[in-house]
């Protein structure tokens, strides 16, 4: 501690350094003249700062890292959603970031991350299969991009996987409540928070999320439930269909850690 304190003057000019930039306003390295250096990220180690454009270039798959773009008019770094750095600036589905070409206008979407809590907007990706379908589902392709939707049907709220599982851990190790885990995201995003309420909808998620973990980690999301040669009667040994216990691995049972067929001596029996 002592050490700590006898740099304290640099612990606390340092941080205040990040409120501004030598690169502010000077010319982006993408060469265009027009386009000056505005726009910072909140969540990169070491980002310099782009003109909103190569902004949003960098971060199509790191959507939810918050921009601190340059107020000229108040004399501060703001910080905004990624949907907010240029007009019609959309988060894309299903072409690695980039905008389907035949997308429609982009949907006010809330997006829930570790950070915070974002609205943006999302684009689906709307491309024809060689069937004449149309590709994914709406709900399907959030799933494909690491977010878990709030609904099946138009879902206008989703979370991402890495969130799900963080709060997996939190309400395990740290028996922390959903309640104010929520309220700790609103905090994240703005001290006066004033978005949708998401309190309702992540209970359910978060609910439904588990069970899918319980079944995925109990093996019956490969067939689990199908029977097997020799135990018509029991589809997994000693289980009922959809059981989601805890078995002993040590045990042995037939068709699972043991061949189904064995011969024992008669004096075993």
């Amino acid at each position: 501690m002592n050490e700590l304190k006898e740099q304290e003057h640099i612990f606390l000019q340092t941080p205040l350094a990040r409120h501004h930039d030598d690169l502010l306003l000077t010319p982006c390295c993408c060469g265009n003249d027009k386009h000056v250096r505005k726009v910072g990220c909140r969540d990169c180690l070491q980002a310099p700062l782009l003109c909103p454009q190569c902004w949003l270039n960098k971060h199509r798959t790191m959507p939810t890292h918050w921009a601190l773009v340059w107020n000229a008019g108040d004399r501060f770094f703001e910080k905004h959603d990624f949907s907010r750095i240029m007009k019609n600036a959309v988060i894309a589905l299903g072409h690695h970031g980039e905008r389907c070409p035949d997308a429609d206008r982009g949907r006010n979407f809330t997006l829930v991350e570790s950070n915070g809590i974002h609205a943006t907007s999302i684009s689906f990706c709307r491309c024809i299969g060689l069937d004449g379908e149309r590709r994914a589902p709406e709900f399907q392709q959030l799933l494909h991009t690491g977010i878990f939707p709030g609904s099946v049907k138009e879902p206008k709220t989703g979370y991402t996987l890495n969130l799900l599982e963080y709060y997996r851990q939190e309400r395990s190790q740290g028996k922390g409540s959903a309640y104010n885990f929520v309220h700790v995201l609103q905090r994240m995003t703005d001290p006066f928070f004033a978005g949708s309420d998401i309190y309702a909808n992540f209970l359910a998620i978060t609910r439904f999320y588990e069970k899918l973990d319980i079944v995925m980690r109990r093996g019956f999301a490969h067939g689990g439930d199908d029977p097997i040669p020799g135990e018509v009667s029991h589809p997994y040994p000693n289980r009922p269909p959809g059981y989601l216990g805890l078995q002993c691995a040590a045990c042995p049972e037939k068709g699972v850690n043991m061949p189904l067929l064995v011969n024992v001596p008669r004096w075993l029996r």
